[in-house]
């Protein structure tokens, strides 16, 4: 790798308008807007059918939901 491009992905790391991510399978990554990733994170917790809200904040096997929500209402 050359220096311009370490010096490039060291602005995107640092970059807060944008979220790096690994792809779902593979060994790629994603780089999305920070909003755009909030947003469908937002909407991927709200399925009730997938994501059991709690409310005491303690984690367990069924959900992570209370500990993932808090980090989303952070950004």
């Amino acid at each position: 790798m050359i220096g311009s491009e370490e010096q490039a992905i060291k602005e995107l790391l640092h970059d807060d308008d944008i979220a790096i991510r690994p792809v779902d399978k593979g060994s790629g990554i994603v780089i999305m807007d920070r909003e755009d990733y909030v947003k469908k994170l937002k909407c991927e917790m709200s399925d009730s059918e997938t994501y059991v809200e709690m409310t005491d904040g303690k984690q367990s096997e069924e959900s992570g939901r209370y500990l993932i929500q808090e980090g989303v209402d952070r950004q």
